[in-house]
């Protein structure tokens, strides 16, 4: 069992691409509707431009883990997946580890304006055939592609330690390129294909005798998967 430590000893920031195999609904709230958009909108920018939210990617991906161990509520989560992805805090705000979070799931932004789709659904009575409740959804289309980034923040010298997590790191990623980023995945929406194109390991250096703080940066480095 690995022993707490919050002292930051770097960053390993992944780098990627999110590709749309099939069309990808983050949904956004009803008070975001504007005269003649579809009637259920995604997120989007202030620039109207669709977006993945860090949060939805990490919520998606620690929830595919979670399933992996058969946890249903995040406090029984594995102590793996706590540490890098988090503990909620408790009626008092504090957090029910001293472990800091070791993983940053930033928004994924698209590589080039992205035109939306609309999609219209409905609910079909079985005892006829007729349809009913008709409703237009919005959606990314495929093809498209997003970046995006992840950061592990370094508490630990071990190097074990840290192929350990990046290798649960991937295997996450893998989980979710055979599941499904957003809602309506069980009627066809949201295939992703997921890929670590690129990291950059920055290792943190303290004097303590000057107090001066540094970086030394691998801009090449290799992930240990």
């Amino acid at each position: 069992m690995e022993l707490i430590n919050n002292k930051l000893k770097g960053k390993i920031l992944i780098e990627g691409t999110i590709k749309v195999i099939s069309g990808l609904r983050i949904g956004a709230g009803k008070d975001d509707i504007e005269l003649g958009s579809p009637e259920l909108p995604i997120v989007k920018t202030i620039n109207k431009q669709p977006f993945i939210p860090g949060s939805s990617l990490k919520g998606k991906m620690r929830a595919l883990l979670a399933r992996c161990a058969g946890s249903l509520q995040p406090e029984n989560d594995p102590l793996i997946v706590k540490r890098l992805f988090g503990e909620a805090g408790n009626n008092d705000g504090e957090t029910g580890s001293q472990q800091l979070t070791q993983l940053i799931f930033r928004d994924s932004y698209p590589q080039k304006l992205i035109t939306t789709e609309s999609k219209y659904e409905n609910t079909i009575i079985r005892t006829s055939g007729a349809a009913k409740n008709p409703r237009q959804l919005e959606r990314i289309p495929m093809d498209s592609v997003f970046t995006f980034e992840i950061v592990y923040n370094i508490f630990s010298e071990d190097e074990n330690a840290i192929k350990k997590h990046i290798k649960v790191l991937d295997f996450a990623r893998q989980l979710l390129n055979d599941d499904y980023l957003g809602g309506c995945g069980s009627r066809g929406y949201g295939k992703v294909e997921m890929v670590f194109t690129k990291a950059n390991k920055k290792t943190i250096k303290f004097n303590e005798d000057e107090d001066d703080f540094s970086f030394t940066e691998d801009t090449n480095y290799e992930l240990p998967l």
